[in-house]
């Protein structure tokens, strides 16, 4: 993992190093010993309030930057990396990015909207336990940011649960077998994401 420095927006400023305070000077700024006057003691607690004030980032609609246009957006939920993903020539839907899902996998819904499903003896078994009513899908072909892969048989599985603790539909994961021959560029300020797509690495 590498962490760089992401570009300036065109109205950023440029800001001087300064430490930033938490919760812990709050709570040593409201605790101030009684000796030292009631007017000393919320000119502290004034302070602090003007500094977390002045250091909380201000929203800011998406930038992308000269040097990232071949970046794809995406839309972040919680920890979850959602991106636009076409299966076969139905409509974008999107997908999660999950580099610790072994395979890829699609919801039976988006699946039946352009191949047959059937069901399959396999067995799905994730942290939260084992999946029930697994599918295979045909076959899927899926389009994501500036690339496209045919997947035979793939796994199919109600994403539902998923979805409802995201708070929006998922249908369907990118996983290992797909992202293991690509390094991720993540942008978590702007929700942007690059692939370098690397088909000799593991030869």
């Amino acid at each position: 993992m590498k962490l760089q420095e992401l570009p300036k927006r065109p109205d950023e400023q440029e800001k001087a190093a300064a430490l930033s305070t938490t919760e812990e000077d709050d709570d040593e700024a409201s605790s101030a010993p009684e000796e030292h006057g009631n007017e000393k003691n919320a000119g502290a607690q004034s302070a602090v309030a003007t500094t977390k004030a002045t250091t909380r980032p201000e929203p800011h609609d998406r930038y992308v930057a000269p040097e990232m246009q071949s970046y794809t957006k995406i839309w972040l939920f919680g920890h979850y990396l959602l991106i636009p993903t076409r299966v076969g020539e139905a409509t974008p839907k999107l997908f999660l990015i999950d580099t610790g899902s072994l395979t890829n996998f699609i919801s039976p819904t988006a699946a039946r909207e352009v191949t047959k499903v059937h069901g399959s003896d396999m067995q799905v078994r994730g942290i939260s336990g084992s999946v029930k009513n697994v599918y295979e899908a045909d076959k899927a072909v899926l389009q994501f940011s500036r690339f496209r892969q045919e997947n035979q048989d793939i796994t199919a599985f109600d994403l539902s649960k998923i979805s409802k603790g995201a708070g929006t539909e998922i249908s369907g994961i990118l996983g290992f077998t797909t992202l293991r021959f690509m390094t991720l560029k993540i942008d978590y300020r702007d929700g942007l994401v690059d692939f370098d797509y690397d088909k000799n690495r593991w030869h």
